[in-house]
C-alpha cells in the first residue's frame, strides 16, 4: 500500500486513486525553520530514507532542549525523547519499528517543524 501527505503534513493511505510512484527522497534532506522571533533555524536530517539510523543536525546553536516525537502512520509515538545542539549531529534509532513513512515532529522554546521519513 503506498501513502501520500496533504499540504496539512497529514499521511493516509491513497484510496482508488490507481496506481502511483512516489519520488525518491534524497539522501540528506535540509530543511529551514522559523522561530516565532523570524530567526531561520537550519538543520539536516539524514539519511532519509533510513535503515533506523538518524542523525539530525542543527546549524547553529541554541540554548534550549528540542523535543524530538516520531510517529508512525497510525499516529502511535514510537520515540519521544529530547537533545540539544551538537556539532556532530545528534542520533537516534528507529530500526526496531518496521518499514514505513514516519512523521517527525521538533518543537523548541519559538520553533515548530513536522516532516516525513521514511524507514526502509
Amino acid at each position: 500500500q503506498k501513502y501520500a501527505t496533504g499540504y496539512s503534513g497529514i499521511v493516509g493511505p491513497l484510496v482508488n486513486t490507481g496506481p502511483i510512484e512516489l519520488n525518491p527522497w534524497p539522501y540528506i534532506c535540509t530543511t529551514g525553520l522559523h522561530s516565532i522571533a523570524g530567526t531561520q533555524i537550519n538543520f539536516e536530517v539524514y539519511p532519509n530514507p533510513t535503515a533506523g539510523d538518524l542523525t539530525i543536525k542543527l546549524s547553529e546553536n541554541i540554548n534550549e532542549p528540542i523535543n524530538l516525537r516520531i510517529y508512525d502512520i497510525t499516529g502511535r509515538v514510537v520515540l519521544n525523547d529530547h537533545f540539544s545542539y551538537s556539532l556532530d549531529g545528534t542520533e537516534f534509532n528507529i530500526s526496531e519499528e518496521p518499514q514505513g513513512i514516519y512523521i517527525v515532529e521538533l518543537n523548541g522554546k519559538d520553533f515548530s517543524k513536522t516532516f516525513k521519513l521514511v524507514k526502509q
